[in-house]
């Protein structure tokens, strides 16, 4: 377990899509179907990933509160980033762009999160601006999610 996070440009509505699996069959021999709901985009674009990078993760939980985003229902304050897509315009593509070139990531902690890595993905995080900046431009809509 830890902190796994990952950037994507996203374009398009979001649509649900069921799928049905067969589990088996009953005593009665009749089938046994369940359906998964899915949300999916029609065009997703993966950027970036990260593992355990909490600094980066510090500064996008800063912007989330900045936002005013709302948590999730089963989490605590700290916590209920967790899982949710953090969406990122250009000028926070761009602030972002500062903290990472001017070395002001937060210091970030967490039980699953590791230890500051920002030097380490410094080149990855300014590929991910770069490109997020390109897919901008193209009328994507960049997004951060991250899961622990």
């Amino acid at each position: 377990m830890g902190l796994d996070a990952w950037g994507v440009a996203r374009k398009g509505e979001l649509k649900k899509v069921v799928t049905s699996e067969c589990l088996g069959t009953d005593e009665d021999g009749n089938k046994v179907v369940e359906d998964y709901i899915e949300l999916e985009w029609p065009e997703m674009i993966n950027l970036c990933d990260w593992r355990k990078h909490p600094n980066l993760q510090g500064w996008m939980r800063s912007k989330w509160k900045q936002k005013g985003c709302p948590k999730r229902e089963d989490e605590s304050d700290e916590d209920g980033f967790n899982g949710i897509d953090l969406v990122l315009d250009k000028d926070d593509i761009l602030e972002l762009q500062e903290a990472i070139n001017g070395g002001e990531l937060p210091a970030t902690g967490g039980f699953f999160f590791g230890d500051d890595s920002s030097a380490l993905y410094k080149e990855q995080d300014l590929a991910f601006i770069k490109d997020a900046l390109e897919y901008i431009e193209q009328g994507y809509t960049i997004a951060y999610g991250s899961s622990w």
